[in-house]
């Protein structure tokens, strides 16, 4: 087995502020619904149950998270994940929960 290197102070504080963008319900919408890719805000918007308003604050939040991207598309906008270990931090987490509630 590898052994474990210690984080940083400065390290541990980034990984706190990554980690808490992501909680947030409505965030975690947001993210459930860009993982088949990405989506335009108004498909966010039906998707999630969302107002607009709150969205583009939520999208704001996980964009200076580093977590997703807004890249423009015409006259709309389109938001996807950035940093693709998300796509396994979901699997992870999501995934066990998931697997936690068929259980029981």
């Amino acid at each position: 087995m590898k052994e474990h290197q210690s984080l940083t102070p400065e390290l541990i504080e980034l990984v706190a502020r990554r980690f808490h963008v992501l909680g947030s319900a409505s965030r975690i919408r947001v993210v459930d619904s860009l993982m088949n890719g990405p989506l335009g805000i108004s498909e966010i918007v039906e998707v999630t149950g969302l107002e607009q308003s709150n969205l583009s604050r939520h999208i704001k939040d996980l964009e200076q998270g580093g977590w997703v991207k807004k890249t423009r598309d015409g006259n709309s906008v389109l938001v996807e994940v950035a940093d693709e270990t998300l796509f396994q931090i979901c699997e992870l987490v999501c995934g066990q929960l998931m697997r936690d509630s068929s259980d029981s």
